[in-house]
């Protein structure tokens, strides 16, 4: 995942099975841009554009708006060590991944993350297109970055007349011309 942060590349792909953390990967990414945090300075810290693409209009409201501003979206633990917050690992403490021991000892002591972007990065309210499903359309923020979730299922040329800093595609398109237009609306 860190490498995939790193990376300064115009188009980087996050190939990976199922739960394996990719959509949130993904998201994290998009949360550190538009709260103007990305560690490696690959986006601005003011007045930039996302968009995140779901597959479909449900994908908007239970993935996208899940994973950035619902608090849940991973588990978090205080590390025995720093007694600072960190990422839950849902293993045992023997087992070794990326270098490091699980926490499956103390699963009692986990607790919902916060939500990746929290409301005080939010400048007013979120434009919804079905709010009791959580489906936004656009959401514009206190460093004047905006997001705008958009529905693979529908015309990639809905995206066409704007520039965009980040462009998240979250699992497959319904349908075809959604890279094309994502390549083409990316400012270089």
């Amino acid at each position: 995942q860190e490498e995939y942060h790193r990376c300064t590349a115009k188009e980087c792909i996050l190939q990976k099975g199922n739960q394996a953390g990719g959509s949130l990967t993904g998201f994290v990414e998009v949360a550190r841009a538009i709260t103007g945090q990305d560690p490696y300075g690959k986006y601005p810290k003011e007045n930039g554009v996302a968009v995140c693409l779901g597959y479909g209009e449900k994908h908007v409201g239970r993935v996208i708006h899940k994973y950035l501003f619902r608090s849940g979206a991973f588990s978090i633990i205080k590390d025995e060590v720093t007694k600072r917050w960190r990422t839950y690992r849902p293993w045992l403490r023997d087992q070794i991944f990326n270098n490091f021991g699980g926490d499956l000892h103390r699963h009692k002591e986990a607790k919902p993350a916060p939500p990746l972007i929290p409301q005080r990065f939010i400048d007013g309210n979120i434009a919804w297109h079905k709010r009791s499903e959580n489906i936004f359309s656009y959401a514009k923020f206190v460093n004047g970055w905006e997001l705008h979730a958009l529905n693979s299922a529908g015309e990639a040329s809905q995206a066409q007349g704007f520039q965009v800093d980040l462009y998240d595609i979250d699992e497959d398109v319904a349908t075809s011309g959604w890279h094309e237009e994502a390549v083409g609306r990316t400012a270089i």
